[in-house]
């Protein structure tokens, strides 16, 4: 055995030991208190409780594999504080107490055996520490069994609480512990320790986006314990492998999926998953593969007539100009620009604006100079969106005639 010293080292110590033991049972929420019960005879307490294997094994076997002490006050006025709620305290009084960890060949096993034990937790009312949680008994004697997890299970706690015991948890909404009264002179805690399981699935599993675009609820995401009753705090992330412009997020109060698509992503179908990580235990589910195929966006340029007919020497043309996107996708500002396909524009001005954002109407003006041979000439109205990377056009003639 190795002995603490006496101080804050052992302190310390002592409450890790019996808050493992202890605050396992007592997951708290404020103002809330045991209902009075009458004393009754030997009673086991059965629970499947929801925990982590790397955890537990921290917290019993590396952290505290061999530990002694006796005559033991602790009292700690501000733990397991919330903002806005009021400040919890723990006060911990053992006889002595004594832990040792013991490893075999397919499990681990953490024993504890403490006496004259009396371990509450408090909440501040009108300037008294009133306590909502409280374990008494003369005797403790606890084991704590641990292997890899099998199916979710992976270990156990049996504990034997003797003479004059008061156990009291109240009940917490959103605690795995539900809430338990016992007092009498033997109770025995028979906890089986599982990991949280669960089944993503996310509905529908085909979704089209168009580049450049988002869709705020695409799907709607389930997470279902493959245990019920075994739970616990998640996160959410979307993952598409084999695309880095598809994005999405999950709205955990609607639990709908939204997809966001960078306009630079190629047209196809890409596959994608929502992944959930449990915080219990670190590991991560995945949901049924997403099929998200990405859409063409881009823009039509319309020139009303396209064909502008004949147009006297000295004189001009106006016509209508638009620019239309397909989709959402407007992109950002861009230029607006001709280019001669057919003939020499020299003495021809074209009044248009140099850029525009799409959805935009405006007007085209053909000016053509009075030596400008006769002719078809013929040019495109363009425009290009840096996002798509690309141009688009519309084709437009007209014809120089005489006066």
């Amino acid at each position: 055995m190795i002995s603490m010293p006496k101080g804050r080292s052992k302190k310390i110590t002592i409450m890790a030991t019996m808050v493992m033991l202890v605050l396992a049972v007592s997951m708290l929420a404020v103002g809330l208190s045991p209902t009075a019960a009458k004393r009754v005879p030997p009673q086991t307490w059965s629970l499947r409780l929801a925990s982590g294997y790397n955890g537990a094994r921290q917290t019993f076997i590396k952290t505290f594999p061999e530990v002694s002490s006796s005559g033991f006050h602790y009292y700690n006025p501000g733990i397991m504080s919330q903002p806005g709620a009021p400040t919890m305290s723990l006060s911990i009084n053992l006889e002595s107490v004594s832990a040792k960890a013991t490893d075999y060949v397919f499990y681990e096993n953490w024993h504890l055996e403490a006496r004259g034990v009396d371990v509450s937790i408090g909440v501040p009312i009108l300037g008294l520490d009133i306590r909502v949680a409280r374990i008494v008994c003369r005797e403790l004697i606890a084991d704590v069994n641990l292997w890899p997890p099998e199916d979710g299970e992976f270990g156990t706690l049996t504990a034997t609480l003797k003479g004059e015991v008061l156990l009291a948890v109240p009940i917490v909404p959103g605690s795995p512990i539900p809430g338990y009264y016992y007092s009498g002179p033997e109770l025995r805690l028979e906890w089986t320790f599982v990991e949280p399981r669960y089944a993503v699935t996310v509905d529908p599993s085909e979704i089209s986006v168009p580049q450049g675009c988002r869709v705020g609820e695409a799907a709607t995401v389930t997470v279902t314990p493959e245990e019920p009753g075994i739970t616990g705090p998640v996160g959410y992330r979307f993952e598409c492998r084999e695309m880095g412009g598809i994005n999405g997020w999950i709205d955990t109060s609607k639990m709908k999926l939204g997809i966001n698509v960078e306009p630079w992503v190629p047209t196809g179908t890409y596959t994608a998953n929502v992944v959930v990580t449990c915080w219990t235990t670190g590991k991560e589910y995945r949901s049924n593969d997403i099929s998200v195929t990405v859409t063409e966006s881009g823009f039509t340029v319309m020139v009303d007539p396209f064909n502008l007919g004949q147009i006297p020497q000295g004189e001009s043309r106006h016509c209508n100009l638009a620019v239309i996107p397909w989709t959402d996708y407007t992109g950002g500002g861009m230029p607006l620009y001709w280019r001669p396909t057919s003939g020499d524009f020299a003495g021809i001005g074209i009044g248009m604006p140099g850029g525009i954002q799409p959805p935009w109407t405006g007007g085209l003006d053909v000016n053509v100079g009075g030596g400008v041979p006769p002719r078809v000439y013929e040019m495109d109205i363009c425009v290009f969106d840096g996002g798509l990377n690309r141009e688009f056009s519309c084709h437009v003639t007209f014809e120089v005639v005489p006066p």
